[in-house]
């Protein structure tokens, strides 16, 4: 009994350690008006981040469209699907701006290039630049709701 007990405790601290960890994938906005979002677990060094920074590159906000997610349990969301504009100072377009995606939830997951729902519940998807906004140390990011809803009968 007491060997249960233990591991029960442990596979529920073992979810809560992943739960607030979370789960990241890369992404940057399109390189054109006419391109769609890039999603990857990796797409830029550290070099290339600090030359980008280095050269003067910065985000100062995101517009993101759909501002909610519905998912269905065993379903998935293409990430690409995502419509993403990122803005610097002036209110100008940046172009292949290097993003960080996370979720931290028990009941959805990242794939490669999609968000995947397990558990009826909520949750969040959050899409922060990895560029600092101008002048500043602090990056921008942004929250999107996820709905997962039953499976239907």
């Amino acid at each position: 009994m007491k060997i249960r007990i233990l591991a029960l405790l442990f596979l529920s601290l073992a979810g809560v350690r992943a739960q607030e960890n979370g789960q990241r994938l890369e992404a940057h906005t399109p390189a054109s008006d006419t391109s769609r979002v890039v999603v990857s677990p990796r797409i830029f060094t550290a070099p290339e981040l600090d030359s980008l920074i280095e050269a003067g590159n910065h985000v100062d906000s995101l517009i993101i469209y759909p501002p909610r997610i519905y998912v269905t349990e065993g379903g998935s969301y293409e990430l690409n699907q995502l419509y993403l504009v990122a803005l610097d100072a002036m209110g100008q377009r940046v172009y292949r701006a290097p993003l960080r995606i996370e979720v931290a939830s028990f009941n959805a997951s990242l794939g490669t290039e999609r968000l995947m729902g397990f558990r009826e519940g909520q949750t969040s998807l959050r899409i922060t630049s990895l560029l600092p906004r101008k002048g500043g140390e602090t990056s921008v990011g942004v929250e999107i709701d996820v709905f997962i809803t039953p499976w239907p009968n």
